[in-house]
């Protein structure tokens, strides 16, 4: 674990818990039950404050309450990911490659990752987990519970390729990444945001884990997963030339050194909230032909 012996960095918060802890996924209790314990040896090393619980005591809650300490977890939680996905299974046991199509990857790559960082949130004593079931709602996971202090903590999974150089390791990012839309729910901070009932600014952190990969010969190699705040690798460009995205820095040591335009987040909302928002242009309806027309008449 990074920042030296857990006694010395994380207190530990013992609270009264129900005999079994529950977790949320989107409004539904999820019970854990005898899966606690099988974690509990992953738990133990992992978890900022956890203590194995003992017979006839108040379990332990991690203590998940400031920033630093729940990227720190974050890092320690997905260190271990590995990618496994070999391709589409077809019903005849058949396995066909991914398309190379970079959207396409990166949908199965969020999922992959998304997947593997719950299953160790769902074992986290007093942390609720709720998930983003449409896949385009904001954000992909959202955690609340006793372990953050009842906070709501936001965090979204980004995927970008590295960008193939003629030789030498990769500094960029093959496109700029998208963190969010900035005329929607970013604007209107005191709205709730659709299917989470819970307002932008309400989520005491904005937390992306940025997941960049290489393709080769047809396959994702060489992961690596950052965990950043959404606003420190902010850049002041749209990540598209035809919707309001708002776009990261590009420079793949900035991502990892959270180096991005903005000296305070701050300004990082007042020069993203004050940028014009471009409405698509209305199509003209078709010309109408008359059936003389089509005969030739």
């Amino acid at each position: 674990m990074e920042g030296g012996p857990e006694s010395t960095l994380w207190p530990r918060v013992a609270l009264p818990v129900a005999p079994h802890d529950a977790r949320h996924r989107l409004g539904t209790r999820r019970r854990i039950g005898d899966g606690h314990s099988r974690m509990v040896g992953e738990l133990h090393g992992l978890v900022p404050g956890y203590a194995r619980p003992v017979a006839g005591k108040a379990r332990a809650v991690a203590n998940l309450t400031t920033l630093e300490v729940i990227k720190a977890w974050l890092r320690a939680a997905v260190r271990d990911y590995r990618w496994n996905v070999r391709g589409i299974i077809l019903d005849d046991g058949r396995v066909i490659p991914l398309p190379k199509e970079p959207a396409v990857v990166a949908k199965v790559v969020e999922v992959s990752v998304t997947e593997h960082f719950k299953r160790k949130a769902y074992a986290v004593p007093g942390l609720d987990v709720l998930d983003d079931l449409s896949g385009r709602g904001y954000p992909d996971v959202l955690m609340a519970g006793r372990a953050v202090e009842n906070r709501r903590v936001a965090l979204d999974v980004k995927v970008a390729r590295r960008k193939v150089r003629k030789s030498g390791e990769a500094t960029k990012t093959q496109s700029r990444i998208t963190l969010g839309p900035f005329d929607s729910y970013f604007r209107r901070p005191t709205e709730p945001v659709p299917g989470v009932g819970v307002a932008y600014g309400d989520m005491a952190w904005h937390i992306d884990l940025i997941v960049l990969y290489d393709w080769v010969d047809g396959g994702v190699e060489n992961v690596e997963i950052l965990v950043v705040e959404t606003w420190r690798v902010a850049s002041m460009k749209r990540s598209s030339t035809t919707r309001n995205y708002i776009g990261a820095v590009d420079s793949i040591a900035d991502l990892r050194s959270e180096s991005g335009h903005f000296d305070s987040i701050e300004d990082f909302y007042a020069f993203w909230r004050a940028q014009p928002i471009r409405r698509p242009e209305p199509i003209p309806p078709p010309e109408s032909v008359e059936p003389e027309e089509l005969l030739g008449g």
